[in-house]
């Protein structure tokens, strides 16, 4: 904890090449899946809701600067 050189920071997987804010993202999900049968199944959802949110405001960007101008081929 607290810990800013990189190389000093090692898993199962050796050190860890990600930015701080990429590690906190993964401690929470391994802490998850230390709390829980279902990490899994919560991940998967999280994952899912946020790609749909994603998705939605996409498509209503598209939608509203397509009903301003006219698409001309």
């Amino acid at each position: 904890m607290g810990q800013t050189d990189y190389y000093q920071i090692i898993g199962l997987a050796g050190p860890a090449y990600y930015p701080a804010g990429h590690l906190w993202h993964y401690a929470l999900i391994y802490k998850m899946f230390e709390w829980t049968n279902f990490g899994y199944t919560i991940l998967k959802l999280l994952t899912y809701t946020l790609h749909s949110l994603q998705v939605c405001m996409v498509g209503e960007m598209a939608y509203n600067y397509f009903q301003e101008e006219p698409f001309i081929a």
